[in-house]
């Protein structure tokens, strides 16, 4: 809360008080003095204190005989959105997710950014052109890759990850494995599916996805997918 100076011996007296913040931070205010005009203030501004001239006020208000005014801070979080083109590949001793994740960040900057990781699946490679260096972290749920960025981040960028898991044989009923980016607003994209000859391949259960033509599909491989989907909501399954 900001108090205005008064001068309790004063006849008369009035002024004009504004408030401006970077551009990572939103302010509401509350105060029961008159709104002025903010093009008149910040002219004003100018005029009096040149050296200010490059702050930009978001607000401004006038005031008779002092007032007060209340500031509530907040930083501007970041919006996340993603974008995933991934294949997923089935083999008689082996699974591997192979996945591309396109990643938008807007609003605020980012210093890392955090992906989960399927319980029993292994990063085989985990690349970004932006990358400083990832770490392996234990969180709520499990296990996830944390990306450290080499400086504060802002725009798009594209994650590569491989994960694979060594099974003895192929079991009767298998969970695709989903990575999820911590906080992301979207998740959208596409999952190819893949099996050695030999093997058949039937859903049993899905939530989140449509069905996509495998014959106009791009993957990240040159393995012809059985099957492929459209994702349309961050918990896909």
């Amino acid at each position: 809360t900001i108090d205005m100076l008064t001068f309790p011996d004063a006849r008369r007296q009035q002024g004009m008080v504004g408030v401006a913040a970077q551009s990572t931070v939103v302010l509401a205010t509350e105060t029961t003095m008159q709104t002025a005009n903010l093009k008149d203030y910040s002219r004003e501004l100018q005029n009096r204190l040149p050296a200010l001239k490059q702050i930009v006020p978001q607000g401004a208000w006038r005031h008779h005989k002092g007032g007060h005014l209340t500031c509530t801070i907040s930083k501007v979080r970041p919006e996340i959105r993603v974008v995933e083109n991934c294949l997923f590949s089935v083999g008689d001793e082996r699974l591997i997710l192979a996945s591309t994740y396109t990643v938008s960040v807007a609003k605020a900057g980012l210093f890392s950014l955090t992906m989960s990781l399927p319980e029993g699946y292994e990063v085989e490679s985990l690349t970004c052109p932006d990358i400083s260096h990832w770490d392996e972290v234990a969180v709520q749920d499990g296990r996830a890759a944390r990306i450290l960025f080499k400086q504060q981040f802002v725009g798009n960028t594209r994650v590569e990850l491989t994960l694979s898991r060594n099974i003895r044989s192929i079991p009767e009923k298998l969970t695709v494995p989903t990575v999820q980016v911590t906080d992301a607003l979207t998740h959208r994209g596409q999952i190819a599916i893949s099996a050695e000859r030999g093997l058949r391949l039937a859903v049993l259960q899905r939530e989140g996805v449509t069905d996509l033509d495998v014959a106009r599909l791009v993957t990240n491989g040159s393995v012809r997918p059985a099957m492929a989907f459209r994702l349309l909501r961050n918990d896909w399954q």
